[in-house]
């Protein structure tokens, strides 16, 4: 009777710490990504980076631009390419304001 209750006790931090890892965010958001040649062919700081992903207030997906840029190498036809960590749109973003 007390071997049963042992390992159920025993097992307790096993399930609470895969139960921990399931929730907690890994951190890892969305990535945008453009050719470095339509920035001359250097990527721009992450505070210039915005308009490349187009207007964000008039049809462009990315709302921020929210770390430095990494250099990765792209398809031959793309080359190199500026990419960001980003923040995209609301769902429920419909774009170009009605004028």
């Amino acid at each position: 009777m007390k071997r049963p209750l042992a390992l159920a006790l025993s097992s307790l931090p096993i399930a609470a710490a895969t139960l921990v890892l399931l929730l907690v965010p890994t951190g890892c958001g969305p990535i945008g990504c453009f050719p470095a040649e339509r920035a001359g062919g250097t990527c721009p700081a992450e505070a210039d980076a915005l308009p490349f992903f187009g207007d964000p207030d008039c049809g462009g997906t990315v709302a921020s631009v929210d770390s430095e840029p990494s250099l990765r190498n792209g398809t031959p036809e793309e080359g190199a390419l500026c990419c960001y960590a980003i923040t995209t749109q609301d769902e429920d973003f419909t774009g170009c304001p009605d004028f």
